[in-house]
């Protein structure tokens, strides 16, 4: 549940998205930890803008007590979303990029047995990391990919499933 009383699964996360301003978010937020989800979001129109305003206001964001005051975070959210911006120029947008690796199909798990990482998200974390972007490991790629759908892991209890 986020700060605003949203709960993440079932509300806006866990089922299959094709926004680009969602996929940023996530892979944000992913980084961020979920601390929250307010401290440094895009839009898919503001992505450039909000790029130079995250640089101009490092300062002020290590000192903002809602989000996690990582120097380094703050930098690769920056960075992150330059590379992104690459990825859409290239793919048409990060959506067909995200859903490439899976040739558009969700990945459903088939039990309550929930990793946290597989050879999938091994390989999206490698791509992204190749292109430079900054804490994107595979774990954390692993819930970035369940938060926006390309992997549906929720367990068989969940009105979800």
């Amino acid at each position: 549940m986020d700060k605003d009383g949203r709960l993440f699964s079932g509300y806006e996360y866990f089922f299959a998205h094709n926004d680009g301003d969602v996929t940023l978010d996530g892979i944000i937020a992913e980084m961020d930890g979920y601390v929250s989800r307010q401290g440094i979001h895009y839009t898919s129109e503001e992505i450039k803008e909000k790029v130079e305003e995250v640089e101009n206001k490092i300062k002020s964001l290590t000192e903002n007590a809602a989000i996690i005051r990582s120097l380094a975070k703050i930098k690769a959210a920056v960075n992150n979303a330059q590379i992104f911006l690459k990825i859409q120029k290239e793919w048409g947008s990060f959506d067909r990029y995200i859903w490439h690796f899976t040739n558009g199909k969700i990945v459903k798990n088939q039990d309550d047995n929930i990793p946290a990482k597989t050879a999938l998200s091994d390989m999206v974390a490698a791509d992204l990391q190749q292109r430079g972007m900054k804490f994107v490991g595979s774990v954390i790629i692993y819930s970035y990919l369940q938060a926006i759908g390309v992997v549906d892991d929720h367990e068989r209890g969940c009105f979800r499933y």
